[in-house]
């Protein structure tokens, strides 16, 4: 009997002690998980003047506290302009996204990394958006186009954020992402872009119930960019792959991109698993203590950049890039560059729909 209790009572200490292992590692979990949150919001609103403030919030948020949704929403957002026919038009008369998907899904995150993951004032940002605005300059985009595509940056990583993720994002958060985007678009040389977020949920929203609608370019578009976005998923389970994009994707945007149906109640379920992964983070891990960048510190010995980690398609830029050559490859060789906009008079406008269902080109 003796013997027996001996047993039970090491038995006890060894569950009090991993529980209170367990306790400790919780508490300091959320002790550190909301000390950059603490620091935000102790910080002064902030200036759209202040570009390198804005930089700083931005890659914490975006990079180091909210990579995955981030990155996910940013990618859903992209997916989402293919179903304005304009937009899909245009790519599909260019043969960019239907025939070479891949590269320019690719050139397209790295372009935007370069600008986001560095400082609009860093000549590795400003070369990136002058490479993007010298490609942008030979099509013909229209203005409110260009302006619902912003808007969907503007909008969605901050949606995805406040719904999914570990906690809110603070207000400066929310101001520095919104304002971070809005001088890129003043960079960019758009007119009439939003004066504040609410102006940009609005315009994204307005836009979209005026415009998306199906056509073939949409559905086009969209079967070649599922392709490319299972690219590392395997063959076995691309059906089910397949359903999980449709039950990411609101009504409007299946009806308008073609898709059928997700098996039912397929989309609560990813809704659920996105909810608990917040949970996970932040009552489990540690927060990050440095951003999750795709894009290199420095280039190779052979001034390429190497991306840190590949997606889409493992062999484009294997050996590395540079930012001057990136986009479609009839101007692969042409290493130009073009202009960066000063804000004027008309680049900041809260829109009308009027003035977004009419357009105007660039």
């Amino acid at each position: 009997m003796g013997h027996a209790l001996s047993i039970v009572a090491k038995a006890d200490g060894v569950v009090g002690i991993a529980g209170a292992a367990v306790l400790a590692y919780l508490l300091a979990v959320a002790s550190a998980r909301f000390v950059r949150y603490r620091a935000v919001a102790a910080a002064p609103p902030p200036s759209p003047s202040d570009i390198e403030a804005l930089s700083r919030v931005y890659i914490e948020t975006s990079y180091t506290e909210f990579p995955f949704l981030t990155t996910k929403a940013l990618e859903f957002g992209l997916f989402k302009t293919y179903s304005i026919p304009s937009i899909s038009k245009l790519l599909v008369a260019t043969g960019e996204m239907s025939d070479r998907c891949a590269r320019r899904t690719v050139d397209t995150d790295l372009l935007m990394r370069e600008f986001t993951e560095h400082s609009l004032l860093s000549e590795r940002g400003q070369t990136a958006l002058r490479r993007m605005n010298f490609l942008h300059g030979h099509y013909p985009i229209k203005n409110s186009d260009y302006v619902y595509v912003l808007t969907v940056f503007m909008v969605e990583p901050i949606k995805w954020v406040n719904r999914y993720g570990y906690r809110k994002m603070h207000p400066n958060e929310t101001q520095a992402h919104f304002l971070y985007w809005q001088a890129v678009g003043i960079r960019m040389g758009i007119k009439d872009i939003p004066a504040t977020l609410e102006d940009a949920r609005r315009y994204m929203e307005d836009y979209e119930t005026a415009h998306m609608k199906f056509t073939e370019t949409n559905a086009k578009i969209a079967d070649a960019t599922v392709k490319v976005l299972l690219n590392d998923v395997p063959s076995l389970l691309h059906g089910i792959a397949r359903q999980f994009v449709y039950a990411l994707s609101p009504r409007p945007l299946r009806v308008a991109m073609g898709f059928p149906e997700p098996i039912y109640g397929l989309s609560t379920v990813i809704s659920g698993a996105l909810s608990l992964h917040g949970l996970f983070v932040r009552y489990s891990m540690f927060p990050r203590t440095k951003p999750l960048f795709r894009t290199p510190e420095k280039p190779n010995a052979q001034g390429k950049m190497c991306p840190v980690f590949m997606v889409y398609d493992k062999l484009i830029y294997k050996d590395g890039y540079t930012i001057e050559t990136l986009g479609p490859v009839k101007f692969e060789k042409d290493a130009t560059l073009g202009p960066l906009h000063a804000q004027n008079h008309d680049s900041i406008e809260p829109p009308m729909l009027s003035r977004a269902v009419g357009g105007t080109a660039m």
